[in-house]
């Protein structure tokens, strides 16, 4: 394994609990690829790309990134250098208090995996408390790695198609369909919505116990393919963060930490 169009603000405000249009004036959000002809994700000033080996192809708008002719191949593209050090400085911080959002239209064109605890492709988010997920993608699935007794792992109470049943099917359905993804962190929470519909919670994850980057990095955001154990082929067309305003984040916090509250108890 490697160790190297809907509202964003809305999709935030949903997935905490509140109403979304008092927010929404408020919010940065800063796309770190909006695809635009042929124009690369590293074109656009905020993402590096690591991809030896890999097929890469920009037209339409959209990238396609291909790892799924060689599952030893893996890369992909990150707001960070492969040596660690951060592409552009003018990052937003992703600070779980009071929230951030990472959205991401995706089209899985093919994966495989010869391990259960692998995906071809995968999306890592760490805060600026270094905390967050790494959610591995198969054509049918989405779930959490943990990283415990030394070693990156499936969690299997952090499994869409464990925690959504019937729901994540209707929802997450086959390879080849083009999804917007929305990744929200609040405090030590994170929800994955897909296409407005929430399919997979947790907590988020400590990972800097590995010693590797980029888990001891903060304000980190990685997709690509992470492993040699998998491949796959992924079109996306957009990858963005969004963050409140100063001025209104601890009222966000204070009201989002209220809802997942309300939301805990039912």
């Amino acid at each position: 394994m490697m160790r190297y169009k809907k509202s964003a603000m809305t999709i935030v405000c949903a997935a905490i609990g509140i109403s979304a249009s008092p927010m929404r004036a408020g919010a940065q959000t800063t796309y770190l690829y909006n695809g635009s002809g042929t124009q690369t994700p590293q074109s656009q000033g905020w993402l590096s790309e690591f991809a030896p080996g890999a097929t890469t192809v920009s037209t339409g708008g959209a990238t396609t990134f291909n790892t799924s002719f060689d599952a030893s191949l893996e890369g992909g593209y990150s707001n960070y250098t492969v040596v660690g050090a951060v592409v552009n400085a003018a990052f937003p911080a992703l600070n779980p208090n009071p929230g951030f959002s990472v959205g991401l239209d995706v089209q899985i064109n093919s994966e495989s995996h010869s391990s259960n605890d692998r995906a071809g492709f995968d999306l890592i988010v760490l805060g600026s408390d270094n905390k967050g997920v790494e959610l591995g993608f198969w054509g049918n699935d989405v779930w959490a790695q943990q990283y415990t007794g030394g070693e990156f792992t499936h969690d299997p109470s952090e499994d869409a198609d464990t925690q959504g049943g019937s729901t994540f099917a209707s929802t997450f359905t086959t390879e080849g369909s083009s999804y917007h993804y929305q990744l929200t962190i609040v405090g030590t929470n994170y929800s994955l919505m897909d296409d407005g519909v929430t399919i997979l919670t947790g907590q988020t994850h400590d990972y800097t116990a590995s010693a590797m980057l980029p888990y001891t990095l903060a304000n980190y955001v990685f997709i690509g393919d992470d492993t040699s154990e998998a491949g796959a082929s992924e079109t996306f067309s957009t990858l963005s963060v969004t963050v409140p305003e100063p001025a209104i984040a601890s009222g966000l916090f204070a009201v989002g930490l209220a809802g997942l509250a309300r939301r805990r108890r039912r």
